[in-house]
């Protein structure tokens, strides 16, 4: 069962993320953005160290790996945490990889790995999620479903829209001895999901 010291030491704050998805709320208007950010983008590689997105990097979704493992934080301008997370390519010691939008201004902290790698993010919908923000309508279909994950615990939100009311707050487990090892869900367009500390949540429909 993959749960290391550091990987449970997160899983009690949550405030691993802060929503950073587009302004808007509306489905329409987040997948022309995201369409729009995944043609103009390309893949930034960036390594241990501070780094400012709008210089660095550009703004805009992105799928985010690193070689080896290691600590990768985003903080906006005020200081806020936005991820909080351990990338781990081995998927042993934290995740493999995070999907998030990155806004102009966002410092990014690189610790404990040599290369981590920012590739443009194609949307598509999808049955199965892993850490990062998403939303309903955009990445996968509103509807009513369990949600499982396979290995790990990790945190599992679900917000009314970007900023909005918490809808569902739980710890996910695979084996049920840290939190929950399903959730059923109705999902309804615009709302937002956050997963932190799991590879894969999939969402199976009821």
């Amino acid at each position: 069962m993959k749960k290391s010291l550091l990987l449970l030491s997160s899983l009690f704050v949550l405030s691993n993320f802060v929503s950073v998805v587009a302004q808007s709320n509306d489905v329409a208007e987040i997948i022309e953005q995201r369409e729009k950010d995944y043609k103009d983008l390309e893949e930034v590689e960036l390594f241990t160290g501070n780094w400012l997105v709008g210089t660095d990097v550009p703004a805009g979704r992105y799928e985010i790996k690193g070689d080896g493992s290691g600590n990768f934080f985003v903080r906006n301008e005020s200081g806020s945490s936005v991820v909080n997370e351990i990338l781990d390519n081995a998927d042993d010691w934290g995740v493999p990889s995070i999907t998030v939008d990155l806004e102009e201004g966002h410092e990014i902290e690189i610790s404990g790995l040599n290369a981590v790698y920012f590739t443009p993010y194609e949307t598509e919908l999808r049955e199965s999620l892993g850490t990062g923000t998403w939303i309903v309508g955009v990445d996968i279909k509103a509807g009513s479903y369990i949600a499982t994950t396979e290995a790990g615990s990790g945190n599992f939100f679900v917000r009314s829209e970007k900023g909005g009311k918490t809808k569902v707050n739980e710890i996910l487990d695979s084996e049920a001895e840290w939190g929950v090892d399903k959730i059923a869900l109705n999902l309804e367009d615009g709302q937002e999901i956050e997963i932190s500390g799991l590879s894969s949540v999939d969402f199976t429909a009821r």
